[in-house]
């Protein structure tokens, strides 16, 4: 059991070998099976955070989210979190996280694919977000992403008494596919959008 975070404000972490975030044994890690070193998904788990802004985190290996304990990616404007695949995995808990200042936010980078597993959650954190955004704006890059987002485990948090918040959120979605690249992009209804009813 442990609770641990990693936070990057700069520079480069270059990994090689799979990464766990939220929890691993250590045969998964590749090392003979110790039972006080495992992390067992129980109510005092593991709790697991990668916190990167202004920096790249970056392992030529797989990242798993969420296996064997709570585990969250936080991003940050200018940070980059990148992987061969990267796995949000279901076997306890796993949330993506990225904060917005201004219009800006983090990257997440599968070279490969990205794994949405059921119950996998995304928090945006728009509280400090622009009024004036884009259209779509790119949370993800991968060669394929594999799974959705399920209803009730996309979460918007924006000053809600704010009306050109309200207006920009009123229809926000999270897309997967945005002219034939496959990915993640947060798609809201910019300020001045005309929406038509039929």
């Amino acid at each position: 059991r442990g609770r641990g975070t990693w936070t990057m404000t700069g520079g480069t972490t270059d990994i090689r070998n799979r990464v766990y975030v939220g929890g691993a044994t250590t045969t998964d890690l590749g090392h003979v099976k110790v039972p006080r070193a495992e992390c067992y998904p129980d109510g005092d788990g593991c709790t697991g955070i990668l916190d990167v802004s202004n920096g790249t985190f970056v392992t030529t290996g797989n990242l798993y989210v969420g296996v064997k304990g709570t585990g969250r990616l936080v991003l940050r404007p200018t940070g980059t979190i990148q992987a061969a695949n990267i796995v949000l995995s279901n076997g306890v808990a796993s949330v993506l996280n990225p904060v917005f200042e201004g219009s800006a936010t983090g990257l997440l980078k599968a070279t490969g694919d990205l794994i949405i597993t059921d119950g996998t959650r995304i928090e945006i954190d728009a509280t400090r977000m622009s009024e004036n955004m884009p259209l779509y704006t790119k949370l993800a890059s991968a060669a394929n992403v594999v799974g959705e987002f399920v209803d009730g485990h996309v979460s918007f948090i924006y000053d809600n008494a704010n009306p050109a918040m309200r207006a920009l959120f009123s229809k926000a979605e999270i897309v997967y596919e945005l002219n034939g690249e496959r990915g993640l992009w947060l798609k809201t209804t910019p300020h001045g959008t005309m929406i038509i009813f039929r």
